[in-house]
């Protein structure tokens, strides 16, 4: 037995979906992109684009390093400005919360000193090794055998005693 179906309504007509609920559909998919690219895309170029402008502007103003809310990038920032500027006080604004604070604080100063020349700054860094380092490079630098008596030795590297900083001056 075959069964034959004449209605024209099957397969029934898929509901016809209005003008309106399609406009409806369509603003609610823009609503959606819109949250999407104003919470994740624009966020991830102009995030970037934002801190590089900060640390662009440490070569004209190293006061935006104050912008910085990230204490380890806000001192490399204060770091990069003083070796730009020369500006030993911006050493000082390095924070020494822990070994790795005192460290770029030390390298900092000593880095001034050598760029200016001058010895005075080594004795401003209280971390003992990097004063010594300091002298010694100063001392280098200007062939100044007095600079070389202010080592004061007491460093574990032994890499910078007066002696060595005697020896590199000779040459």
């Amino acid at each position: 037995m075959r069964v034959t179906i004449t209605d024209e309504s099957y397969p029934p007509p898929a509901p016809k979906v209005g003008l309106l609920e399609q406009i409806v559909v369509i603003i609610f998919l823009l609503i959606v992109l819109i949250m999407v690219i104003s919470t994740v895309v624009i966020p991830a170029i102009f995030g970037n684009s934002q801190k590089k402008n900060i640390e662009n502007q440490t070569q004209i103003n190293p006061e935006y390093c104050d912008l910085i809310s990230d204490s380890n990038s806000a001192d490399k920032c204060y770091y990069n400005a003083a070796l730009q500027t020369s500006n030993e006080s911006l050493c000082y604004k390095i924070k020494q919360n822990g070994p790795l604070d005192s460290y770029q604080r030390g390298e900092c100063l000593s880095k001034v000193a050598v760029q200016k020349r001058t010895a005075d700054i080594c004795s401003k860094n209280d971390d003992i090794t990097w004063a010594d380092k300091c002298y010694f490079e100063v001392a280098i630098l200007l062939k100044d055998p007095n600079i070389c008596t202010k080592i004061v030795e007491k460093n574990s590297y032994d890499q910078w005693t007066t002696e060595k900083c005697l020896q590199g001056i000779s040459k």
